[in-house]
């Protein structure tokens, strides 16, 4: 995670299955919790990583998993039902986006350098695209007090956008 402009990782031993970080932070934080199930190292876990993204915030946070931390589930705290909740509202097109990722990844190495296959993966992920910044207009539009509004907005807008500016398109205004 990133604390006052520097990232963060720690680590922690897993014992019988349980683990436990402590500490504060002065506002919730989006942080990703990997497990190295073989101890090999966090540099050598590759793309198929064990991997769950999830906020911290003061206050006890519970996370459950089963076998993986990629079907797990996070509890006890506000901020992180609000973003499975976004996730939610989002998630279909950003199944659409992983399953075309995926598709070119196993793809052959000639197949890879294929234009047409190429062109074909490109415009179905640009619809994909297109239908998961339409949803995350609908979810700022629908939810314009949630903090992942603002996680919508910058995500659509991008994190360089004038919040000043006054004009009726500004979907910054739209939170206000």
């Amino acid at each position: 995670y990133r604390l006052d402009g520097k990232n963060v990782m720690d680590s922690v031993p897993v014992n019988n299955g349980v683990f436990q970080f402590t500490g504060n932070v002065a506002s919730p934080v989006n942080a990703r919790l990997i497990l190295d199930h073989k101890g090999v190292g966090i540099s050598k876990l590759g793309r198929s990583v064990d991997m769950m993204e999830l906020y911290i915030d003061n206050g006890t946070i519970t996370v459950n998993a089963a076998d993986s931390l990629k079907k797990g589930s996070v509890s006890g705290s506000k901020i992180n039902l609000e973003s499975a909740a976004y996730k939610a509202f989002i998630g279909a097109a950003d199944k659409v986006m992983e399953a075309i990722n995926n598709e070119y990844g196993a793809a052959s190495e000639d197949k890879k350098k294929d234009p047409e296959f190429r062109k074909s993966l490109q415009e179905r992920y640009t619809k994909a695209s297109d239908e998961k910044k339409a949803l995350q207009q609908k979810f700022i539009k629908e939810n314009p007090g949630s903090f992942f509004s603002l996680v919508a907005l910058t995500e659509t807008a991008g994190s360089s956008m004038d919040v000043a500016k006054k004009t009726v398109d500004n979907p910054f205004n739209t939170l206000l």
